[in-house]
């Protein structure tokens, strides 16, 4: 899916401005009116920065590949199709980016799996991903199991 940049075109008061050129039966229109930002309003440049960038995705070997033509963008949307493994790591449009969880952890085996939507954030050469929950023991049965909040839903599973 493409990402929809927006771009600012507030024209001056004194209206939009144009260039008639006319070659026999052939015209040509042109704007050139000379359009500012009024103001400190939200504009394009804060729209693009803070929307959902939804980047392609790939895997070859032990590298999750992420690709997207606007790189302003923090927030990070993919379609995993392959899971992570421990020693996995991340190239953002080609260059190398370390991959840790909001509370700076590296990633654990299997944190996405395939075939899932996976979200972060990237954030001074770092790409953060929601903790994916917490492991617990049952000390009576010495099952493992991991909780956590999955689309505003809790969820316990067998680790």
């Amino acid at each position: 899916m493409a990402v929809k940049h927006y771009i600012d075109e507030i024209p001056p008061s004194t209206g939009r401005t144009y260039y008639i050129a006319v070659n026999g039966n052939n015209s040509k229109i042109t704007d050139t009116t000379v359009y500012d930002q009024v103001g400190s309003g939200f504009g394009a440049a804060d729209v693009n920065s803070t929307c959902v960038l939804e980047c392609n995705y790939n895997k070859s070997g032990k590298v999750h590949k992420l690709t997207t033509e606007n790189t302003s963008s923090e927030n990070i949307k993919f379609y995993a199709t392959s899971s992570f493994a421990k020693g996995d790591t991340f190239t953002f449009n080609g260059v190398a980016i370390t991959a840790r969880t909001t509370d700076g952890k590296e990633l654990d085996a299997n944190f996405f799996v395939a075939n899932t939507v996976v979200e972060c954030f990237r954030k001074d050469g770092i790409l953060y991903f929601g903790n994916s929950g917490k492991s617990i023991v049952d000390d009576t049965t010495g099952m493992s199991f991991r909780f956590g909040i999955d689309n505003g839903l809790l969820y316990i599973e067998e680790d």
